[in-house]
């Protein structure tokens, strides 16, 4: 991930990833506003399951 602020997403996802929680945690997380990670609820609400 690439831009000016690439860093807020990535941190969300970091922290997701060191948990051990799936996507579908972060497509109901409530994220501080506004950043760029808020677009995660939107990509993980979207993205298929993985199995």
């Amino acid at each position: 991930m690439l831009g000016a602020q690439a860093g807020e997403v990535t941190t969300a996802v970091q922290m997701a990833m060191m948990g051990g929680l799936p996507s579908t945690a972060l497509s109901g997380a409530i994220l501080a506003h506004p950043i760029p990670a808020e677009g995660l609820d939107l990509l993980f609400a979207t993205a298929p399951p993985r199995g």
